[in-house]
């Protein structure tokens, strides 16, 4: 009994090792594990919506790279796909400001435009990028100053703005 105890033990141990480097990992890939009020953020937006919203990437202050993950990677945010560059864009956060810029023409798409030069994101603008990666980008401060000045008697935006919304929106500007 002792013997299957230890045997339970070890691999209890392991399997806690095992998930505290894929917790190092999926942080390597610029995945948030905490969420914070404060800070601009990309979330995921799948097909399946149960996938939907459930990675969330953080944009701090000051310059945030996006790339192709690989195991070298020093990206902020890491993604895997043949339509992601090396180097696929940089979004800038300055005093509450933030911009994206497409590096050497990657395929970037805000609310299903291609844009090839910096753009300004506002609250609940889709963003896609390479093509297969949909986000939707969400902005807490912006929201709440819009909540102040409207008293509440509006929405900042109408309608879900989910993957299927993305993706007709990129399809139509084709």
């Amino acid at each position: 009994m002792a013997e299957m105890q230890r045997a339970w033990k070890e691999k209890l141990e392991q399997a806690e090792k095992r998930k505290l480097e894929d917790i190092k990992e999926l942080q390597k890939a610029g995945i948030a594990f905490k969420m914070d009020n404060r800070l601009p953020n990309l979330v995921n937006l799948n097909e399946d919506p149960q996938l939907s919203e459930v990675l969330l990437y953080m944009i701090k202050e000051g310059e945030t790279t996006v790339g192709r993950y690989t195991p070298n990677s020093k990206h902020d945010i890491q993604l895997s796909g043949v339509l992601i560059a090396d180097d696929h864009c940089v979004i800038k956060n300055t005093a509450g400001k933030v911009s994206i810029t497409p590096l050497r023409e990657a395929k970037t798409y805000v609310n299903g435009k291609c844009i090839l030069d910096p753009t300004v994101l506002q609250h609940g603008d889709r963003v896609v990028l390479g093509g297969d990666h949909y986000f939707r980008f969400n902005h807490p401060v912006e929201v709440q100053k819009f909540r102040r000045t409207s008293c509440g008697t509006t929405l900042l935006h109408d309608g879900p703005k989910d993957f299927e919304f993305a993706k007709n929106e990129l399809l139509i500007a084709q």
